[in-house]
C-alpha cells in the first residue's frame, strides 16, 4: 500500500520497471469507491509530460504527476493502476491501494522577532 499521501496535496508517483520503455504508450488511472478518477498517458497515449513524464527511457522510470485539486474530493483509500501498451500489446506493471491522510499544516503567522 502507498500511504502518507495527504488529500488535496501535488503528488508525483515515481515508477521504474527496469527496462527500455521506447513507443511504450503508458496510461494511469486511479479511483475511490465513490467514483473519483484520475486518468493520466505519456504523450504517446495522447497524454503529455505534464501527465506521465518519461524521466530515463532506457531504464523505464517515469512519473506519474497528480495535480493538487485532484484528490481533495477522494475517499480515505483509492487504487492505482498503470498499464502499458506495446506493439498491440497491453500490461499491467503498477498496482496498487493508496491510503490518504487528512493532515494538513496549520498555517501560523510567523514571528516578527528571529528565535533565540
Amino acid at each position: 500500500m502507498i500511504d502518507e499521501i495527504v488529500k488535496g496535496d501535488a503528488i508525483d508517483f515515481a515508477c521504474s520497471i527496469g527496462e527500455d520503455i521506447t513507443g511504450w504508450f503508458l496510461r494511469a488511472e486511479i479511483w475511490d469507491e465513490d467514483d473519483n478518477v484520475i486518468e493520466k498517458a505519456n504523450a504517446l497515449a495522447g497524454g503529455d509530460a505534464t501527465q506521465i513524464e518519461i524521466t530515463d527511457v532506457i531504464t523505464g522510470a517515469f512519473t506519474v504527476h497528480v495535480n493538487s485539486d485532484e484528490t481533495k474530493n477522494f475517499g480515505d483509500v483509492a487504487s492505482i493502476e498503470v498499464e502499458a501498451q506495446i506493439l498491440g500489446k497491453k500490461y499491467t506493471i503498477l498496482k496498487d491501494a493508496i491510503s490518504f491522510q487528512k493532515k494538513r499544516i496549520d498555517w501560523t503567522v510567523p514571528s516578527p522577532f528571529p528565535p533565540n
